[in-house]
């Protein structure tokens, strides 16, 4: 069972820790792992066009389409806007995400019923995201300064050897802010792509919820992108999932600094219109990773 094998993990631990000095050669430690994780997915910037699908515990489905950018700042900390374009009724609404030095990020809700941005602050980043099973914090990508990691025994998922490594909340603020003590991340030994991410709330032995990335680098998706082709997001609570597609994409293309700005958050006929033009850019020059 999970629970015991992390309880039988950190024991292990404990009692190492002695012997640290004497450690294995070539073995990785999980700060490594998460260090060359971050550097694999590591790009200029990102552009993408998504579609999500929501089913509720009744099989119902909900079917939206999103643009997506990413771009790392002069010091390297990314920003991210997501901007839905269909449906009608929820065309514009969108999501700037600004981290900052030390893991934090700044995240800006937009609804242009409103005319202007909410700050989401604290606890509200656990909330779901436009009531799928993704949260405001799970559309980030994996920051090491905000957790601690410690690597359990390897696996094999799928066919493929994988790192298990624990992580929980580097702080208290962190811990606050999100309604799970502790995670288990299944990474790719050859790839460094995470496969799955297992949710556990405080004394569960079960994860509530499980992401799974499945097709990186696939063939179906018209462009580069360090994402996986499809995401799921299983909410084993309610019995819900979410289902994200990458549809097009493209990395390393020239993104103005200035859409990442919530004052830019209004400017939307603009802003969907050079990133549409991005997406129709050639492949040939996305710079593609090996």
């Amino acid at each position: 069972m999970t629970f015991r094998r992390i309880a039988i993990a950190l024991l292990l631990l404990a009692t190492a820790l002695p012997l640290s000095g004497f450690r294995k050669a070539n073995y990785k430690q999980a700060d490594e792992i998460m260090s060359e994780l971050k550097s694999h997915q590591a790009a200029e910037s990102e552009v993408e066009l998504i579609k999500m699908v929501i089913v509720d515990e009744d099989g119902n489905t909900q079917v939206r389409e999103m643009i997506s950018a990413v771009k790392p700042d002069k010091d390297g900390n990314l920003r991210y806007l997501i901007r839905f374009l269909s449906p009608a009724d929820i065309s514009g609404v969108s999501l700037l995400t600004l981290e900052k030095p030390g893991g934090e990020a700044d995240q800006y809700f937009y609804l242009p019923a409103l005319g202007q941005a909410r700050q989401i602050t604290g606890n509200q980043k656990n909330a779901p995201f436009m009531d799928s099973d993704f949260t405001f914090d799970d559309l980030r990508k994996e920051n090491p300064e905000e957790f601690q990691y410690y690597r359990l025994m390897d696996e094999e998922l799928e066919g493929k050897e994988v790192f298990v490594i624990m992580s929980a909340p580097a702080n208290v603020d962190i811990k606050n802010r999100q309604d799970y003590p502790s995670r288990l991340l299944y990474i790719d030994k050859d790839s460094y792509n995470i496969l799955r991410i297992e949710f556990y709330a405080e004394g569960e032995k079960e994860p509530f919820k499980t992401f799974n990335g499945y097709d990186y680098n696939s063939p179906e998706v018209d462009g580069a992108t360090e994402r996986p082709r499809r995401a799921t997001m299983n909410n084993h609570t309610n019995s819900t999932s979410s289902i994200m597609t990458v549809l097009k994409a493209r990395l390393n293309k020239p993104v103005p600094e200035e859409l990442f700005t919530v004052e830019a958050l209004q400017n939307q006929e603009e802003e969907d219109a050079l990133l549409l033009k991005i997406l129709e850019e050639t492949q040939a020059d996305d710079g593609k990773k090996s």
